[in-house]
C-alpha cells in the first residue's frame, strides 16, 4: 500500500503568493508483523494394543459382545479416567473386562507444536468367540452317513420333517438380545422304522443357553421314509440335521 504526503511551502513565507504546484512525495506503508504460524498437531495413536481377556460368563454362554469407552489421553501415554459409553451385552462382563484392558494399553499423546497435553479419545473393544472346528455341515435338508461315516449321495427322505415351533426356544435364549444366529447340528441314529434315536447336538451356537438340547428334542419328533436307497452302503445310518431357531 502506497500512503500520499502533500508537502505545503514553510510558515514564513505563508503570506507570499506561490503559484509552484505542491510536490507530492510517496511513502511505503510498513507491511506489519507477518500472520501467525498454524500450529503442528499430532492426534492419538496406539502404542500398544489393550491386552482383553474373554470374560468368564460370556465365554460360558458362548455370547459375543462389544464395549465403547471414553478415556484422557494422558500426556504420559496411558489410558485414565475411563468411562463405558455403551455396553451391547450388558451382565456378562464385557464392560469390566475392557476398563482392566484399557490400563494395559499404551498411547502416544496428542501434541501440539511438539508438546504433548492431554486429550480425550473414544475407542471400541470388541469381544468375539474363537472359531471351533466341528462337525462338517450337512447338505441343504440334512445329510446322510453310512456306518463308516461316509456321506451318502441321496438326501434323507423325511415322513416327518422335524421343525422348531416357539415353544421349543429355550427360556435362556428368550432372555438375550437376539443373537445373530442360533442352531445346533444334531446327529441321530436311524432306526428300521425311520425314527430317530441316540441323537446328539455335535455343535450349537450360542453355547451355554440350552439350544443343542432344544435342537435334540425337535429332531427327535422327526421321521425318515424308509427304505433308505443306499446301494451298496452298510448300515446303521445316521442323519446329520441343522436346526435354526428364529427369536421372536
Amino acid at each position: 500500500m502506497l500512503a500520499l504526503l502533500l508537502l505545503v511551502p514553510g510558515a514564513a513565507r505563508a503570506q507570499s503568493e506561490d503559484t509552484r504546484p505542491p510536490v507530492a512525495v510517496i511513502v511505503p506503508q510498513s507491511a506489519g508483523a507477518p500472520p501467525p504460524r498454524p500450529s503442528m498437531i499430532t492426534n492419538p495413536a496406539w502404542g500398544r494394543q489393550p491386552r482383553l481377556e474373554y470374560p468368564e460368563p460370556a465365554l460360558d454362554a458362548g455370547v459375543e459382545g462389544s464395549v465403547t469407552l471414553r478415556c484422557t489421553v494422558s500426556r504420559t501415554g496411558y489410558l485414565v479416567d475411563c468411562e463405558v459409553l455403551e455396553d451391547v451385552r450388558p451382565g456378562f462382563g464385557f464392560a469390566e473386562a475392557a476398563l482392566a484392558g484399557a490400563a494395559t494399553a499404551r498411547v502416544s499423546p496428542r501434541t501440539v507444536d511438539g508438546l504433548a497435553e492431554d486429550a480425550k479419545a473414544t475407542w471400541t473393544a470388541t469381544f468375539r468367540l474363537p472359531e471351533e472346528p466341528g462337525p462338517p455341515a450337512p447338505p441343504p435338508g440334512g445329510g446322510l452317513y453310512d456306518a463308516n461315516g461316509g456321506l451318502l449321495d441321496v438326501p434323507p427322505r423325511w415322513a416327518r420333517r422335524p421343525v422348531p415351533v416357539a415353544d421349543d426356544l429355550p427360556a435362556a435364549l428368550l432372555r438375550m438380545r437376539s443373537p445373530v444366529h442360533a442352531g445346533a447340528l444334531v446327529a441321530c441314529r436311524v432306526r428300521t422304522d425311520g425314527r430317530l434315536e441316540d441323537c446328539r447336538a455335535e455343535a450349537e451356537t450360542p453355547r451355554g443357553a440350552g439350544v443343542g438340547e432344544a435342537a435334540v428334542g425337535v429332531v427327535r419328533r422327526g421321521r425318515l421314509a424308509m427304505p433308505i436307497e443306499s446301494g451298496s452302503a452298510a448300515g446303521p445310518f445316521t442323519v446329520r440335521s441343522t436346526i435354526t431357531f428364529h427369536i421372536p
